[in-house]
Order: C-alpha cells, then structure tokens, then sequence
C-alpha cells in the first residue's frame, strides 16, 4: 500500500514538474511575434480584432409577416404532402400528390396571429406529421384526422 501511495505522489510530482518547465518553453502571449489571425481571415489579410457574432447561428430568418406560405414534404412511398396557410388567419389547406385542396378544419376558432408550418415524417409509420405555431403567442397546434388541435400550455 504504501508503495502505491509512493508511486501515486511521484508520478504526480514528475507530472507537475514536467507541466512548469514545459510551460517555460512557450513565451507568453504578449512576446508573440505574429498576430493571431482568426481561421475565417483570409491569408495575406492583416489580423482584426475578433468581434463574437452579434445573433445565435442557430437562428432562422423570419419570414415576412402576412400573406400565405406553402409546405411541402416528400414520404418514404413518393406520395407528396404540399400543406398552403395563410400566415395571417391561421388557416390551410392540404393537397396529396397533387390532388386538389382539402381545407383543414378547426375545432375552435383561431385569433389573427403569425403562422408558420412544420411537416415531418413519422418514424414510425412513414406518414406525415405536421403543426401550426403561431409566432406571436407562441400557441401551437397539431394536425390529426385532418383537424387542427390545440395543444395545453402547461401552467
């Protein structure tokens, strides 16, 4: 046991010892002798002060508010989902492989609003999965059977 301690505090003790005299041999930050160029800079370019980006990369455009937009996602059996909202009333139409289009029913009434759809391939059956948001209140629904449901905020 004590041979193991004794191991242990050696091999830390060369570790540290290692770590400072090789810190030693890079100078500090201030002696450098070449600016530090970030890796988008173009070679051949003089160095500019980093600035961090100013919104999340992960950060969609938005869309224009009003007027309508149009969904579209291609299944596992090629049949095509085209799904048609108005961005402003909330509501939208369904048209499959080119058919003509099906309005989507309510089951209460929608206030004006901000809508955006999302469609989504299930995982599970191949069929499609969509939702409305609206991008001012945040209140989100799911299509089921053709009919638009609201889905509970939890309080």
């Amino acid at each position: 046991m004590k041979s193991r301690i004794a191991l242990a505090v050696a091999v830390t003790l060369g570790l540290l010892v290692g770590w400072s005299s090789a810190q030693n041999l890079v100078p500090p930050l201030s002696q450098a002798t070449a600016p530090v160029v970030p890796p988008t800079q173009p070679p051949g370019q003089p160095a500019q002060p980093y600035a961090p980006p100013t919104a999340s990369l992960l950060t969609l455009p938005t869309p224009p508010a009003g007027g309508f937009a149009i969904e579209q996602i291609t299944l596992r059996n090629k049949a095509i989902v085209l799904v048609r909202i108005n961005r402003t009333t909330g509501e939208a139409l369904v048209s499959f492989s080119g058919a003509a289009w099906t309005k989507l029913a309510e089951k209460a009434a929608v206030p004006t609003g901000d809508f955006q759809v999302l469609l989504a391939q299930s995982v599970t059956d191949g069929a499609f999965e969509t939702a409305r948001f609206d991008r001012i209140s945040g209140r989100t629904w799911v299509l089921s059977d053709l009919v638009w449901t609201e889905l509970a905020v939890p309080q």
